[in-house]
């Protein structure tokens, strides 16, 4: 009766560039129908490819200063063609396009052969060995400046899950092991 061992490992590395935002403005402002407006000044794909947030910054401090009426607790407010206010933009202190997605996982497999036809495979897996936070549902809907006493949101490059949270597949970090008989 003889016995051979022999090791497998497999490495699994899953890498992925955060996605680009489009920093957008929720409304119609030139009354064609389409309300997915993106900030004036910043082309479409490119925050995250090339557009850093202090340009984000500076062109909702040019687009404030231009667009809509400057007190938001006025009446007569700037619209659009189809009476839209056109509201002043309020951007959280920290925002971004996301965190490029990572994940390692790791695979370890002892085969043992005890006879001819007879094997037992011992296997040991390690899925987000790092444990890293994997997030996504970042908003590209710029918040709008609430008037006075009432609660203001800030969404716009705020992550709203992890991606995957089910185990193996960039989810938490989580290990598994199993025997296999094959005969």
């Amino acid at each position: 009766c003889g016995l051979t061992n022999t090791w497998q490992v497999g490495l699994i590395s899953d890498i992925r560039s955060a996605p680009p935002l489009n920093p957008q403005l929720g409304i119609d402002v030139d009354g064609d129908g389409v309300s997915r407006y993106t900030l004036p000044g910043i082309a479409w794909n490119s925050f995250g490819r090339g557009t850093s947030a202090d340009d984000i910054r500076k062109a909702v401090e040019q687009y404030n200063a231009s667009l809509p009426t400057p007190d938001v607790n006025a009446t007569n407010k700037k619209r659009t063609p189809l009476n839209q206010v056109i509201p002043i933009i309020k951007l959280p202190d920290n925002f971004s396009n996301g965190d490029p997605f990572f994940s390692q996982d790791v695979r370890l497999t002892r085969l043992i052969t005890i006879r001819e036809k007879i094997k037992v495979s011992l296997i040991g897996e390690a899925f987000n060995v790092f444990n890293i936070a994997n997030l996504t549902g970042y908003s590209g809907t710029l918040n709008s400046l609430v008037a006075t006493g009432q609660v203001q949101s800030l969404t716009f490059g705020q992550p709203s899950n992890r991606v995957n949270q089910i185990f193996g597949t960039g989810g938490p970090r989580a290990f598994q092991f199993a025997a296999r008989i094959t005969f």
